[in-house]
This record gives C-alpha cells, structure tokens and sequence, in this order.
C-alpha cells in the first residue's frame, strides 16, 4: 500500500470514529428526551391522585416526584448543548471555530494541503466530541437512575394506597 494509500485508508477510519462519536451524541440526547417523556407521563398520572392517599403514601410519591423532577432536570442538563473546551487550534470541522475565526474558511484549502495538518484537527475534534459524549453519558445515567428510583417509590406508593397505608 502506498502512502496515499495508507493515509486516505488512516483518513476514513477517522471520520468513521467522528462520525461514530456523533452519533453517540445524538443518541444520548434522544435517550434524555425519553427519560423527560416518561416522568412527564408518571408525574401526569400521579399528581391527580396525591390528594387520595394516606399519609405514608403521601410521603412516598413526595420523594418520588421529587426524584423523578430530579431526572427531569439532569435530563436537560445532559440535552444542553454547551462546549467547553480549549481548542488548540482553529479547525473548520467544528461550529465554533468558523463563528469564531471565519477567515478560517478562506485558509480551508491551504490548512488540508498537508495531510498531516487534515488528520491532527481530526484528531483533534474526535477528541472533543469523545468528551462530549461521556459527559453527556455520565449525566443521563445520574438522570436514568433517579427516574427508575422515583417510579419505582411511586409504584411502591400507590401499592401501599391500595392497603390503605
């Protein structure tokens, strides 16, 4: 294989990775935007009933409202779209970097001349998006677990009702 060969092969591998990581990205947002959907529903179908409970099932769907509204919030944090990050060079493949310096669209074709400067700013943003998406993960599960906790109270709660508790 040649040279060219090697780096177009070194190339693809690298935007299936970027693109991997931004579909991961994308999937953790529509696993958050579930994660909403469901404790809208159960808060929904709880709050009517609140006032027909006893005081330990009061109780109980108080802690459990409170940890699904919990979800709720980690859910959008992790929905958010905020990047922080200290870019060590400006790179077109990134939002932030044409809005910020768009004369780097004008030095496009000169920065890909070397393959070299192409596959480092890949890196680079690969990098990037990698952070992204394990901040994102590491946040819905915070936000998965509260909502299975809360529902599972709340399920607890309304069985505790049934018996008059």
């Amino acid at each position: 294989m040649t040279l060219l060969g090697q780096e177009q092969t070194v190339l693809g591998e690298l935007w299936k990775i970027y693109n991997n990581f931004q579909e991961l990205i994308r999937h953790a947002d529509g696993k958050a935007q579930i994660n909403i959907a469901i404790a809208s529903i159960f808060i929904s179908i709880s709050i009517p009933f609140v006032q027909h409970l006893g005081s330990l099932s009061r109780i109980l769907i108080a802690i459990s409202l409170s940890a699904i509204m919990l979800s709720v919030i980690f859910s959008i944090y992790a929905i958010y779209p905020r990047v922080k990050h200290k870019e060590v060079s400006p790179t077109p493949f990134f939002f932030k970097s044409v809005t910020k310096n768009p004369q780097i669209m004008d030095r496009f074709e000169e920065m890909f001349q070397s393959s070299d400067t192409y596959i480092r700013l890949l890196k680079q943003d690969i990098t990037i998006l990698a952070s992204i998406a394990t901040r994102k993960f590491d946040i819905l599960r915070i936000a998965t677990i509260l909502l299975t906790v809360g529902i599972t109270i709340g399920v607890f709660s309304a069985i505790l009702s049934l018996f008059g508790l």
